[in-house]
C-alpha cells in the first residue's frame, strides 16, 4: 500500500523541499504542486510536515519506505530546479 500527499508552494519565492531521512532535496517554483509518495506496511503510516517559512521538510513514519517526489506524474531527481546560487 502507499501513502500519497500533495504539497503546493503558495509563497512568491522558490522553496526547497527536503525528504528525510533520505536527505533528498527539490525546489518548488511559486504555485507549483508536488506529489509525495511512499510505500508503507501499516495503514496508520503517515507523513509529517515541517514548514519553517524558508523550506519544507517531509518525514515518513517508521513503517514507510523511501519517499519519492513527482511533478505532473514525472519522478523528480534530487536537486530538481535547484537555483544556481544555492
Amino acid at each position: 500500500m502507499q501513502q500519497r500527499m500533495t504539497i503546493t508552494n503558495r509563497a512568491t519565492d522558490n522553496r526547497p523541499v527536503w525528504t528525510e531521512p533520505e536527505g533528498a532535496y527539490y525546489w518548488m517554483l511559486p504555485k507549483q504542486t508536488f506529489e509525495i509518495v511512499a510505500d508503507k506496511d501499516d495503514p496508520d503510516g503517515m507523513f509529517e510536515i515541517w514548514d519553517d517559512g524558508t523550506g519544507i521538510q517531509i518525514f515518513g513514519s517508521y513503517v514507510m519506505g523511501y519517499i519519492s517526489v513527482f511533478h505532473l506524474g514525472k519522478l523528480l531527481e534530487c536537486g530538481h530546479q535547484r537555483p544556481p546560487e544555492s
